[in-house]
């Protein structure tokens, strides 16, 4: 009885922990929608300007090169994407 007795207390425990995080997240501020419509930019935007790599090399920390004489060049009205595998310096 007394081993039903503590099961039945640590899982009523449980629950009401459960209960006490919905009513956390009920009372916290809510946040701006993802997509606010009167900030967007235009859609051509961007309509002109250019950035423009040249031979670039970079390097993730003291050592070997990873990027060896890089050029590219975006015009205006182009978007890109970087991808690569996990860890592979996208965000650098």
């Amino acid at each position: 009885m007394l081993s039903t007795l503590s099961l039945n207390s640590a899982e009523t425990e449980a629950k009401l922990n459960s209960v006490e995080r919905i009513k956390e997240y009920d009372t916290l501020e809510q946040e701006a929608p993802e997509i606010i419509e009167e900030n967007r930019p235009p859609k051509d935007w961007p309509s002109k300007g250019e950035v423009v790599f040249k031979d670039v090399c970079l390097r993730y920390r003291k050592g070997d090169l990873v990027l060896k004489n890089i050029n590219v060049n975006v015009t205006g009205e182009e978007k890109v994407g970087i991808v690569g595998r996990t860890g592979a310096g996208k965000s650098t």
